[in-house]
């Protein structure tokens, strides 16, 4: 019985965002509060205005959709309100962020993205038309080690 409770616990979810309300959330960043660690999150095409999206210090992955031929089909753009994407809670390279473009930002430090003592892995992500008044237009880190595969 053990065994069996404890298989079903480490169960992942997939759980959708789009702009459309045919999926489970709307907003990245609440599909990101109902998360559990495994959980992956696909976002369909679109852009999506927010910012700040945190990612808790969960190892989850946000993975965008990609159009017909291939190509980036998801924007989050900060509309230029404050920074877009931040990894300030220990995330490790387990918090996976693929297939995103990421605009809009601007803050003082870390427009694109902030990464405080974390290593979250980005693979084809694209950091774009993001601004810094000090330090960081695309991603600025602190104290982790971010990987990125083809951004």
């Amino acid at each position: 019985m053990a065994v069996l409770a404890f298989a079903s616990s480490v169960v992942a979810d997939t759980i959708t965002v789009c702009l459309d309300g045919s999926c489970d959330y709307a907003d990245i960043q609440e599909a990101i509060n109902a998360a559990k660690d495994g959980d992956l999150i696909t976002v369909a095409a679109g852009t999506y205005f927010e910012h700040e999206i945190n990612f808790h210090g969960k190892e989850i992955t946000l993975k965008g959709a990609l159009d017909s031929e291939m190509e980036l089909a998801v924007t989050i753009d900060g509309q230029r309100y404050a920074g877009v994407l931040e990894c300030m809670s220990g995330e490790g390279n387990n918090t996976i962020i693929e297939n995103i473009i990421v605009t809009g930002g601007l803050t003082g430090i870390g427009a694109g993205m902030m990464v405080f003592h974390s290593r979250p892995t980005l693979i084809n992500c694209t950091f774009i038309a993001n601004e810094a008044t000090g330090i960081g237009g695309g991603v600025y880190n602190l104290n982790g080690a971010p990987v990125f595969y083809d951004c």
